[in-house]
């Protein structure tokens, strides 16, 4: 019979995505115990699912069998993608960027906010954890007070030269938006400044396909009951 694997430490994200370190030592606290329990535990590498053992003088975590979290890389590393990604990590720097579209519907444009990067920090090549997958984000921001709203979301950038993320990402990404507020928005090589534009004189950068709210957005609306193939041929259709 396989003996279980012992921890010393384990890892879960808060509920901003933050990556959070708990030692077995904290297992003697009841109150910590009961808390780490409703959390999803990994180890170091977010590799492993691992569980509480409130053994006395001696708690840890466990692992009885190597739950492996997927590792999803979409393997786009074109020259010309790893370029608008450093080009849009400088052009986004600067504080208070009003990211919206523009809304036709009454005639003149209107420009429709969906948040600003107010006090927000942007890194490149971020891995975050999505339920039972990991997934690099090309860009990523959070607000640097750990404010978690409609107005001040967790954003994420994905820039698409020649490969599409992977469905199980996407399905990720729609499920993960339904429960808190998370945006992924979509940057096009072959269609540069079109659906992804930054206005460096107002401020401004205008975005045509997102994902919020668990749905596909393009301009304001939402793709109702859509499905990770469904909304890529979609998007293929335009660009």
């Amino acid at each position: 019979m396989r003996m279980p694997r012992k921890w010393e430490q384990a890892f879960y994200r808060d509920r901003t995505g933050v990556e959070r370190k708990v030692q077995a030592d904290e297992l003697h606290d009841p109150t910590r115990r009961a808390f780490l329990k409703t959390q999803e535990l990994w180890d170091a590498d977010g590799e492993i699912r691992l569980f509480i053992r409130a053994r006395s003088g001696a708690p840890h975590f466990y692992s009885l069998c190597d739950s492996v979290r997927q590792f999803i890389s979409r393997a786009e590393h074109s020259r010309l993608h790893n370029q608008r990604v450093d080009q849009l990590l400088a052009a986004l720097q600067p504080q208070g960027f009003s990211f919206g579209y523009r809304n036709f519907t009454a005639g003149e444009p209107a420009w429709i906010e969906l948040f600003s990067t107010e006090q927000y920090r942007w890194e490149k090549e971020v891995t975050r954890t999505l339920g039972a997958i990991r997934w690099r984000h090309d860009l990523f921001a959070a607000q640097l007070a750990h404010r978690l709203s409609d107005r001040s979301p967790l954003v994420a950038i994905e820039v698409i030269d020649s490969h599409f993320p992977a469905a199980a990402a996407f399905e990720a990404w729609l499920k993960l938006s339904a429960e808190m507020p998370c945006l992924v928005l979509f940057d096009f090589i072959r269609k540069k400044n079109y659906f992804f534009q930054v206005d460096k004189q107002t401020h401004r950068v205008r975005v045509v396909f997102y994902i919020f709210d668990g749905f596909v957005w393009r301009s304001g609306q939402p793709w109702a009951g859509c499905t990770a193939n469904w909304s890529k041929e979609k998007v293929r259709a335009e660009i």
